[in-house]
């Protein structure tokens, strides 16, 4: 029986009898030096205080760190050898979370030096105020032993009860409020009954959008909840379907919860001039100690260090064409990077800044990638945008108001008008084009419901005007308009008040809507009146 024995050096190994065939002695003694060369792993800590810090390479060979500064794994590697460099232990007295970057790779031709691991302290709990209801009504829904379901009004929360959970037929609510949680994302919700406990652990699924990922990602997302301390504990690992947009826990009682994003980079999006600069900060939120298998506390939010890539439109470091990034070097703030735009637009617009996030202490995820969208546009005067500046020069679709006597809806457009002062951040738009219908809802009343048109914001008293804050994460908008004069309403019998010409038909105030660059979208309520909006650049 022939047995046939493959060598690593087989393919080598013909190269080296090829170059003794034709007599090449120095080039055989620098292929045998290829392959017998053999390279270390290291690289360096920083803010180590605690102890009991063990790193491994490639699964094994057991380093325990006892300070700052280089460190060298014992076993070398040979040349095409690939490393994985991880954290086995975190340090304790204090207790502290040690970060990974430039973390794996393939040994070359040289030492590698350049693993970099960051040490902090774990963050003390954050306790904060619970949040007010919002004016959205509760839902409500009777579930039983049987079990069921019940979802919010805005649909992104939904509560699956399996059989048994409950005894009998309970009222289960779930009321919209306000988010006091660090790292928290959109609204947060109380569900009720308050501080109800099941026999069987109930399903909490939470739908995330496209608005709420702005400045983070799908991998860095969990649930958090708060305790009768006021404190937030946050889920180790999550259940995650980036197709369907939910991240999904069990949970065996009942309390407020909310999305929980564990780093974003701010600002989400921004607005600059070619030439000009953006600083972009990398905030982290920590978790401190674990409060049990599932979840730990959640500290307060806070500039985390990177060493990792900063990119432009995928470009390491950026380019003349898409603008550059800059860190300064030996900086003891490695949280923010300055990108400064190219000199003139560039065709890929806006920009994607970005930046690895290593997600921590959600599980062992891979690196993450953080996205900052910068649109470069030229300055313009006051009264319209130049070419050069377009799509983000015009919104264009619908926006509709109502309160209990009326209802108003706008086809408009709205054109730059300019910058807050000092704020390139926040810009302004004007209704150019348009017309808005307005209907009576009172009983036995009408209007003529003729459209009326929408021109120069100096055609409604007072102006119309759209802004978009792109200092905020994610941008907001706010803004203010009334109908143009000429409708009359009839009604049999007079109405008390009558509907007089010059009714508000749009208006909002410091929204929850959200732009993301490219529509604006959502629904918001102020004084009475709802406003939903539909917009897209063009």
């Amino acid at each position: 029986m022939k047995m046939l024995v493959r060598s690593r050096l087989g393919a080598a190994a013909v190269v080296i009898a090829t170059l003794a065939a034709a007599g090449c002695s120095g080039a055989i003694t620098d292929a045998l030096k290829h392959l017998t060369s053999t390279y270390t792993v290291g690289g360096t800590v920083t803010g180590l205080s605690g102890s009991g810090l063990v790193l491994e390479n490639n699964g094994g060979d057991d380093l325990t760190v006892a300070a700052s500064g280089s460190f060298t794994f014992a076993t070398a590697l040979m040349t095409g050898a690939n490393y994985a460099v991880t954290v086995k232990t975190q340090p304790t007295n204090p207790a502290q979370t040690c970060t990974l970057s430039n973390a794996s790779g393939t040994a070359a031709s040289s030492n590698i030096t350049n693993v970099a691991v960051s040490c902090k302290n774990n963050a003390t709990p954050a306790t904060t105020a619970v949040g007010t209801p919002l004016p959205t009504p509760p839902s409500s829904q009777v579930i039983d032993a049987t079990g069921g379901s019940i979802t919010s009004g805005d649909g992104r929360l939904t509560v699956s009860v399996p059989a048994g959970a409950v005894a009998a037929a309970t009222i289960f609510t779930i009321q919209p409020i306000t988010n006091q949680a660090p790292g928290g994302v959109g609204n947060a919700y109380r569900l009720g009954p308050d501080g109800q406990t099941f026999s069987t652990p109930v399903s909490i699924s939470l739908h995330y959008s496209s608005a709420d990922l702005a400045g983070t990602a799908a991998d860095v997302l969990s649930l958090a909840y708060q305790d009768a301390q006021g404190r937030w504990a946050v889920y180790k690992s999550v259940t995650l379907d980036t197709t369907g947009q939910t991240v999904m826990v069990s949970s065996g009682h009942f309390s407020d919860w909310t999305l929980f994003a564990q780093g974003s980079l701010v600002p989400a999006a921004a607005r600059i001039a070619p030439g000009q600069t953006q600083t972009l900060t990398l905030v982290w939120c920590p978790a401190s100690d674990s409060i049990d298998a599932q979840t730990q506390f959640a500290g307060d939010c806070e500039h985390l260090d990177s060493s990792n890539v900063w990119s432009a439109n995928g470009v390491a470091g950026g380019n003349s064409a898409q603008g550059t990034i800059t860190v300064t070097p030996g900086s003891t703030d490695l949280s923010s990077a300055i990108y400064t735009a190219p000199g003139t637009i560039p065709a890929e617009n806006p920009v994607a800044v970005s930046v690895g996030f290593l997600p921590d202490p959600l599980g062992n995820a891979p690196m993450a990638t953080l996205v900052s969208y910068i649109t470069i546009s030229v300055p313009n005067t006051v009264g319209g945008c130049s070419d050069s500046s377009a799509p983000y020069c015009t919104w264009t679709g619908t926006s509709s108001a109502q309160n209990d006597h009326w209802k108003a809806t706008a086809q408009i457009t709205w054109k730059w008008k300019g910058t807050a002062t000092g704020d390139p951040n926040t810009s302004y738009y004007v209704p150019v084009s348009g017309s808005v219908i307005l209907t009576d809802l009172q009983p036995n009343c009408s209007v003529d419901g003729a459209p009326q048109p929408i021109g120069d914001d100096a055609n409604s008293v007072p102006p119309s005007q759209l802004g978009i804050d792109y200092n905020t994460n994610p941008p907001t908008v706010h803004g203010n308009g009334t109908n143009l004069k000429g409708w009359t309403e009839s009604c049999n019998p007079p109405a008390n008040p009558p509907l007089t010409p010059g009714a508000v038909w749009w208006v909002d105030t410091a929204s929850p809507v959200n732009a993301d660059g490219v529509t604006i979208e959502g629904t918001a309520t102020f004084g009475g009146v709802t406003s939903t909006w539909s917009l897209k650049a063009n």
